[in-house]
C-alpha cells in the first residue's frame, strides 16, 4: 500500500498540511506542471469547486481520479488549459 505524503499548502491564507498517498501527489503535480501553476493554487481551486465542502483529502482524490478518467477518454492537456 502506498505511503502517505504530508504536504503543506495555504488554504484561504491559512497554512495547513494535507496527507495523500504519494501517487496522488505525483499526479496532482503533473496537473500543476501542465497548467503552469502551483500546488497551493490547484488545491484552492479544487476545494473551492466542492459544493459540499467536505473532506479535503477525499475531494482531492476524487478530482485526481476524475481528471485521470477524462485523460484516459481522450481529453488532452491543451484542451484542459483552454477550458480553464
Amino acid at each position: 500500500m502506498p505511503r502517505l505524503k504530508r504536504v503543506e499548502v495555504r488554504i484561504n491564507g491559512h497554512r495547513t498540511a494535507i496527507q495523500l498517498e504519494t501517487p496522488f501527489w505525483r499526479y496532482l503535480d503533473e496537473i500543476v506542471a501542465a497548467r503552469g501553476t502551483t500546488r497551493t493554487k490547484l488545491v484552492n481551486e479544487v476545494l473551492a469547486a466542492d459544493p459540499d465542502k467536505t473532506n479535503m483529502c477525499s475531494t482531492l482524490r476524487t478530482f485526481a481520479l476524475a481528471h485521470a478518467e477524462r485523460r484516459a477518454n481522450g481529453w488532452r492537456l491543451d484542451q484542459e488549459i483552454a477550458a480553464s
